[in-house]
């Protein structure tokens, strides 16, 4: 807050808080996925590694949870030497994409090999590219088209997980009187959601000792 040439106290706060998950909803609609998922043969442990990677908060365990689960969708065919993994069912069935499953894929430079091989991921192949969403948009239509589940493609963050999940606001103020003292230990109290309390706010109490500047203050 500036003290010079501020004599009304206007001042900018911001404040945000560990916030609790959200429950999602499970009605007629996804049980009639669920029970269209009984038509999947598993050929692994596919749902267990979806649910890892879902509730992994870090790129390295969650992208290898998805690999995995790549490979347990696939499951395996009998190659010269003996069980190997399905690759073009996971190119051609599931990623729909030659080139992406050559980028996770091919020994020594594929981004799979190199993070479980335990090497160093090459930046100037691999920096910069989504493959956690373009995986688990490929295993979302890969249900969607073959077992006709109803899912919606455009869902922002799908795998969004409660670990760090903050709740915040801000916002310029101003005392609505000489007579308020600007105490952060005060603006913080009200500005926690109780959840305790089904009608919290979050801000509550705010509104009686300040007024909300629908405008940044000019020269501030």
């Amino acid at each position: 807050m500036p003290l010079d040439g501020n004599p009304e106290r206007q001042f900018y706060y911001k404040h945000s808080f560990m916030g609790k998950s959200a429950p999602l909803d499970f009605g007629p609609e996804e049980l009639q996925a669920l029970e269209k998922l009984e038509e999947y043969e598993e050929r692994g442990n596919a749902f267990r590694l979806l649910r890892e990677a879902a509730n992994s908060p870090l790129f390295y365990s969650r992208f290898s949870m998805l690999v995995a689960a790549l490979e347990a969708i696939a499951g395996e065919k009998i190659g010269d030497r003996g069980p190997e993994r399905n690759r073009e069912y996971i190119r051609d069935v599931i990623l729909k994409d030659t080139k992406l499953e050559r980028q996770l894929f091919k020994m020594r430079t594929g981004i799979r090999n190199q993070i479980l091989h335990g090497q160093w991921i090459d930046e100037n192949e691999h920096g910069g590219k989504d493959y956690i969403g373009k995986i688990y948009d490929a295993i979302r239509r890969y249900f969607r088209d073959n077992y006709n589940i109803v899912l919606e493609m455009d869902v922002v963050d799908p795998m969004r997980n409660p670990h760090e999940n903050f709740l915040g606001w801000r916002q310029w103020l101003k005392p609505k009187s000489e007579e308020v003292v600007i105490d952060i230990k005060e603006l913080w109290d009200m500005s926690v959601i109780d959840y305790e309390n089904p009608k919290s706010v979050v801000g509550q109490g705010l509104n009686d000792l300040y007024i909300f500047l629908v405008e940044p203050p000019k020269g501030l």
